[in-house]
Order: structure tokens, then C-alpha cells, then sequence
């Protein structure tokens, strides 16, 4: 896969600017929809890894994937989906506030990151 510079990254590699362990998995189309916006969704994984420690959640795995339609070309979503051990009110009571949280990050934002947070972003919260 080519990125930014032309070199190609191999799968096992931490993508250029994202800090390692902040993600259990990205996968590949995803790489490049982040492209530039690295430490934007590095903030927002530490940001969900510590809602869910305020609420004494557990994180099992935390991924980041290309969003998908068939109703349309999709070409920029991206979906950050967090497996968290906790019973449904929890995860929807979690959820709530995680989005909370990133409407307060959002207001911080230049437009273009916000716009990208509001638009091209989706957050998923799933049970093991």
C-alpha cells in the first residue's frame, strides 16, 4: 500500500504519526481516509479508553475500518468500533457520553477537523 511519499507500508508497520497502542487493529482502506488526521483520531481513541475507565468499563479491542454503503460511493467514512465488556444500559450509557465528549472535542476543532469529526466519522460500541 503506498502513503504519503510513495513508500509502501507493510501491515505489521504503526501507521506514520499515530502513537502505538492506542489501536488494537486498522485496517488497511482506513489507513488512507486518516490520512493527515493521525493525532485526531489518536485523541479520540484516548478520549474512549478514558470515558470507559471513568465508568469502570473494560475495553477488549479497539479497531478502526472503512465505512461501507451500498447505496452509495463511499470513499471517506471511517468507523472506530469499541468492544467493551459491559451490559446494554452500560454501553448505551457509555455511548451517550463518549459522544458527549467528542461534541466538546469537536468545538476545539479547526473546521476542516471538525467538519471530518461530524461527517466521516462514526463510533460503533459492541459487546464481546
Amino acid at each position: 500500500m503506498r502513503h504519503k511519499g510513495g513508500e509502501q507500508r507493510k501491515m505489521s508497520q504503526p501507521i506514520r504519526g499515530f502513537a502505538a497502542g492506542i489501536t488494537d487493529s486498522v485496517g488497511a482502506e482506513a489507513v488512507n481516509r486518516i490520512a493527515g488526521r493521525e493525532a485526531l483520531l489518536g485523541r479520540i481513541c484516548k478520549l474512549a479508553k478514558a470515558e470507559a475507565a471513568e465508568r469502570s468499563l473494560r475495553v477488549n479491542k479497539l479497531s478502526i475500518h472503512a465505512a461501507w454503503s451500498h447505496e452509495y460511493d463511499e470513499q471517506t467514512g471511517v468507523i472506530v468500533d469499541i468492544d467493551v465488556t459491559a451490559s446494554d444500559e452500560d454501553r448505551f450509557s457509555y455511548w451517550e457520553a463518549l459522544n458527549e465528549r467528542l461534541d466538546e472535542l469537536a468545538a476545539s476543532l479547526s473546521q476542516p477537523d471538525r467538519d471530518w469529526l461530524q461527517s466521516d466519522l462514526s463510533l460503533t460500541v459492541v459487546r464481546s
